[in-house]
């Protein structure tokens, strides 16, 4: 869960997400990444600098799928940035 000003994002897992099961969420400063049980990272929340790594800047209130095909083992959201660590032990960021 992530407070921003009066935006609330709050992480809700739903039984029809069979896949969806976030490992080690990270909170920044104003958005939030999981990685999933398949290695997939997902971020929400503020993106005003790409940080949710969907190649837009539009904020979002539910998951985005960070564009990569990478299978990511760890994933730390920052102020506006966001880096992972893929299956391989590279470092990647965005935002």
């Amino acid at each position: 869960q992530v407070l921003s000003g009066s935006t609330k994002f709050q992480m809700i897992v739903t039984s029809g997400a069979s896949s969806y099961g976030p490992s080690n969420p990270s909170c920044g400063s104003g958005h939030t990444c999981a990685i999933d049980t398949t290695g997939k990272a997902w971020c929400w929340g503020i993106n005003s600098t790409g940080q949710l790594g969907n190649n837009t800047l539009n904020n979002s209130s539910t998951p985005q799928s960070v564009y990569s095909t990478r299978k990511f083992i760890d994933i730390t959201a920052g102020s506006n940035y966001t880096c992972a660590v893929d299956t391989t032990y590279h470092a990647w960021c965005w935002g």
